[in-house]
């Protein structure tokens, strides 16, 4: 084919369209057209569209050809050579060493150089003066007698003779070439394993095969192929009892290496029965950020990937068809924070919002900061954030009942981000939360915590709302995860180093009890009443905070840490990584509004008063009722009757007016020591009301104190 110059593209003339032209012209760049001319015949009616099919037609011809060449060739070397090779060899091996040809060490205890001199008890029957002769006599013999017959066909037909001896020196050739490699390959797999299982189960199981190839089809590779099929044939007789099946099992085990959980299949029907065994695959031993990062991107937002299972399948946490909630039971040290870790971390990329409550503190520091997670250290903050999840839960119900079809179903329903709960420890967490609801509770609050039944609140009505709980547990009893009701909730639980108590409290339902895992990483992974061992997913900190910012929402974060703020403007639901979290124009919370700041923020942290309402405890800690404790202060907030009235509430925890507290401190010093200065009274009593702009009227705080003053008096009479 030749390429022409190009050409300038010109007006072109009318042409006859029955003269057939042999250019092809394509365009070119700034005007000008490319010419490509057929130089030959052959090759204009490759480029017609008659050719391109005939020459494809004949590819897939000759693809077919070769594919059948291929079987045919395997077929035909497997019926020459491959199948006759080993039994000629056997029986040519027999012939020359004058042992017998049918199989079988003989009938009387001759060898190659001694002569026999009695027969075994075992064997029935007489047997000839043959059996009793030297192997080597025997071998003579039968040579003898070969070159006898062949001497005298020679001579009768010495053509025929001379080809059919080139035909079988050829098949010689081939058949012992084919026998001396394929020995030198099976010669350490039949030592090892084939002869020592040939001798320890022949005898038990009345096997009357003399070579192990007979009856024991072992691949060579079982070791490196874990899963692959072993067959091992039995004879007619066997009587399948119990006793003889536990000891096949306990001898093939011992002699090939197989782990305690190899499965056996016993096929006793008809006159053929064999048994059969298959090691299980393994997981693999580690699995990476990068062996999964093309998963991910692949897996929905409610299906986040934890790790690879054998044969390299993902096993995720789906918590639409599986379990809302997640419970993670190990010991110490079995990568508890690993596994959340990884789940929340995809959970943070597909656009969801997560919240940590770390009682340890140090668990998760890559999330630290993250803008779009929260981190919760104390038992206070703890405490707060779960109450606000309250309230957060109450407004997403409010909002599925409004927008819910005839149906029941809210899919369509947008109630904001999904909300990932993290919590820590959970034994040590709910210890915390209960201790410290004893210390700031007041009278005639009950007794259970608070944010305990908030936590409940969230297991039971979660999921319809997109919250979803990860709890971790050594020691997941009824008690630590609030009762068995509450644990229930927990469909998919995820097992390591566990003890037999834990797994029949917590999976019942499997059993027998798999094999605890030594491989660092190695989880049971229980769903639906199947146990999956599972590697989990091992991501750096590093890469797990690069993950979590691929779905950096905008305003979430102050949304969400203010219950009284509108969840409901946020898009939500990513299928794809890399995309923040979209929200409805003009709707969306003003990211510039300050959100209220967590109890255990840094001390540097700049915190901005939203109003003067507080508890008791900080009022204690701004020291605005002189130096007051706050034992002391609940006590007198209970019996003073000038105490100042409860202006609302946070969660369970009752809210003043700091001015108010303020006055009061101070008439209350005022009354302990009646000749203080008013003025140097309203000097201390400014340090409670400096930050309030209204200015306190000494007058009214005069009369005040003067009614005060007054009814103590009365009180006193």
């Amino acid at each position: 084919m030749t390429i022409q110059v190009e050409r300038e593209r010109a007006p072109r003339e009318i042409e006859d369209p029955r003269e057939p032209s042999t250019e092809i012209v394509l365009p070119g760049p700034s005007g000008t057209e490319l010419v490509l001319s057929p130089e030959s015949a052959i090759e204009r009616f490759a480029a017609s569209p008659s050719g391109v099919r005939l020459i494809s037609a004949g590819r897939t011809t000759a693809s077919v050809v070769g594919t059948a060449a291929r079987v045919g060739g395997r077929a035909v070397a497997t019926a020459t050579v491959t199948v006759p090779a080993p039994r000629v060899g056997r029986v040519a091996g027999r012939f020359f060493a004058g042992r017998p040809l049918s199989g079988g060490e003989g009938r009387t205890d001759a060898t190659f150089f001694r002569a026999g001199r009695h027969q075994p008890r075992e064997i029935d029957g007489e047997t000839a003066g043959w059996s009793y002769l030297p192997g080597w006599k025997r071998a003579a013999a039968r040579l003898g007698a070969v070159l006898i017959a062949c001497c005298a066909a020679y001579l009768a037909t010495p053509a025929v003779v001379t080809g059919v001896a080139w035909v079988l020196a050829g098949l010689i050739g081939v058949w012992g070439s084919w026998g001396l490699w394929r020995r030198v390959q099976t010669h350490e797999h039949h030592t090892r394993y084939l002869r020592p299982l040939h001798d320890a189960l022949r005898t038990s199981v009345g096997q009357t095969a003399t070579r192990p190839e007979q009856w024991l089809h072992i691949p060579r590779d079982f070791q490196e192929n874990p899963g692959v099929e072993m067959r091992i044939d039995l004879p007619s007789a066997y009587d399948a009892s119990d006793g003889t099946a536990n000891h096949i099992k306990t001898v093939v085990r011992n002699k090939l290496g197989l782990a305690s959980d190899t499965t056996f299949h016993f096929h006793t029907a008809g006159n053929r029965p064999y048994v059969t065994c298959q090691e299980p695959v393994r997981p693999p031993t580690k699995v990476t950020y990068a062996d999964i990062m093309a998963r991910i991107s692949q897996a929905k937002e409610t299906a986040p990937i934890i790790g690879l299972a054998a044969g390299l399948r993902a096993i995720t946490v789906d918590l639409e068809n599986d379990s809302p909630h997640v419970l993670v039971s190990a010991g110490s040290g079995a990568g508890k924070s690993v596994l959340l870790r990884t789940i929340l971390s995809q959970a943070l990329a597909k656009g969801g919002y997560g919240i940590i409550l770390d009682i340890k503190r140090v668990s998760h520091m890559w999330a630290a900061n993250l803008p779009n997670c929260e981190y919760h250290r104390s038992a206070e903050a703890i405490h707060e954030r779960l109450l606000g999840l309250q309230v957060e839960v109450n407004r997403r119900n409010d909002l599925a009942e409004r927008y819910a079809d005839i149906d029941g179903n809210t899919d369509h329903v947008d109630v904001g981000p999904r909300i990932w709960l993290l919590a820590e420890e959970m034994n040590a967490t709910i210890n915390r939360l209960n201790k410290y609801w004893r210390e700031i509770k007041e009278k005639g609050d009950p007794n259970t915590s608070p944010a305990v039944e908030a936590l409940l609140d969230l297991l039971f009505m979660g999921r319809q709302i997109k919250i979803h709980v990860v709890s971790v547990a050594q020691m997941a009893s009824a008690r630590t995860m609030g009762g068995p009701e509450a644990r229930e909730n927990y469909a998919t639980r995820c097992l390591s180093r566990y003890t037999m108590n834990a797994w029949r409290m917590l999976c019942p339902e499997v059993w027998p009890m798999p094999k605890k895992p030594k491989q660092i990483g190695r989880w049971q992974i229980v769903t639906a009443g199947v146990a999956t061992e599972t590697q989990i997913a091992f991501f750096t900190p590093r890469e797990a905070r690069e993950l979590a910012l691929r779905g950096r929402p905008g305003t979430v974060r102050d949304e969400l840490r203010a219950p009284v703020e509108s969840l409901s403007d946020v898009s939500h639901d990513h299928d794809d990584l890399g995309q923040g979290v979209r929200t409805v124009p003009g709707t969306a919370a003003d990211p510039a509004e300050p959100g209220p700041v967590p109890a255990d923020a840094p001390d540097d942290a700049e915190i901005v008063e939203a109003s003067r309402l507080i508890g008791l405890r900080q009022a204690v800690s701004e020291d605005l009722v002189n130096g007051m404790t706050l034992e002391s202060l609940r006590k007198t907030a209970q019996r003073d009757v000038h105490f100042p009235e409860s202006r609302g509430k946070n969660g369970a925890e009752k809210l003043y007016d700091a001015a108010e507290l303020g006055v009061w401190a101070r008439n209350r010093r005022l009354a302990k020591d009646p000749d203080e200065e008013p003025n140097s009274a309203d000097r201390r009593a400014t340090k409670a009301t400096d930050s309030d702009p209204q200015d306190v009227d000494d007058n009214s705080v005069d009369d005040e104190w003067s009614d005060d003053t007054d009814d103590d008096d009365d009180n006193d009479d």
